[in-house]
This record gives structure tokens, sequence and C-alpha cells, in this order.
């Protein structure tokens, strides 16, 4: 992670930034790791292809980053489209800097296969026991895990919200 201790503050950077401008006083780090929806495909109803820190830029990373800037934390996105628990777990080591802050874990039991399964309990267990590995991994990195819930807008592929 690069600190400066030059005075100011990356509100909006265009791209895909993983690493805080080198004049910007850093001095939080928050790590979302989710899927499509904490990426911020149609997060708002629509698709937009603007980014803000790596972003995009109508998901709640963005307004995470927008509203946090100010206050001296930087928002990295790690989140990746259709990633389950296991992916987010394989991918914890190689996207999540030792000694981050925080983690904000943001994934969601459709990604497990909830959607038309045909033992919703078993796939919601699977659910729980990721989200409990990565909160643990969280801790073993020093960093403080916070929890998302992510369903999306519409329900998806059949998928019935109500059970």
């Amino acid at each position: 992670m690069r600190k400066s201790r030059a005075v100011g503050i990356a509100v909006v950077v265009l791209g895909l930034a993983t690493v805080p401008p080198a004049w910007a006083q850093i001095v939080k780090t928050n790590v979302v790791l989710g899927s499509s929806v904490a990426f911020g495909f149609y997060a708002s109803g629509a698709f937009t292809s603007q980014f803000i820190n790596g972003s995009l830029s109508n998901s709640y990373a963005a307004l995470l980053t927008q509203t946090l800037a100010t206050n001296g934390w930087w928002v990295m996105n790690e989140s990746e489209s259709g990633d389950a628990t296991a992916d987010a777990i394989r991918r914890f080591p190689h996207v999540v800097p030792a000694g981050v802050d925080e983690v904000f874990i943001a994934l969601s039991p459709g990604n497990e296969g909830l959607a038309g399964a045909t033992n919703p309990q078993a796939i919601c267990s699977q659910f729980f026991s990721g989200i409990s590995n990565l909160i643990a991994l969280t801790y073993q990195n020093g960093s403080i895990p916070l929890l998302g819930g992510v369903i999306p807008a519409t329900p998806t592929r059949g998928m019935n919200m109500a059970t």
C-alpha cells in the first residue's frame, strides 16, 4: 500500500485504479470483496460504463469511495461477477493486502446455486460456511470484516425470493 504525506484526497479516479494516487493522504483502506452487484452491474437498475476508482459508478463501492474519501479512506473494489464464496476464498490472498483495515464481504447465495436448487437448505449452509471462512480469513489477515447482504433487484432464473 503506497502512502504519501501530501495533503489531499482522490475522490473520483476514472479507470480501474487499485492503488491510491501518490499525492493522496490515505489513512485507512477498505476492500470490497463481492460479486457482480458489489461491482455495480445493474446495481441501480441500469448499466453504466463509467468508473469511480475501479467500481462501476452506480455501485455501493463507488458510493463508499465518494463518501469515505473525504475522511482519508481508500476503497478497493475486488468484486468479480459470478463469484461464489469458494471463488472469493480462493482469490482472497491475491486481492486483499495484508493488514488492510476492513474487508467488506458482499456476496449472494444466488451465486452458490440457490436459484432452482432442489435442496435450498444445503445451498444456504454452503453459503454460511463460506461466509464464515471469509470472516476467519479476514481476521487472520489482521482486518475487520464487514458483511453486506446482496440480493438482486429482481428474482433471477425463476428464483423465489420469499423462500
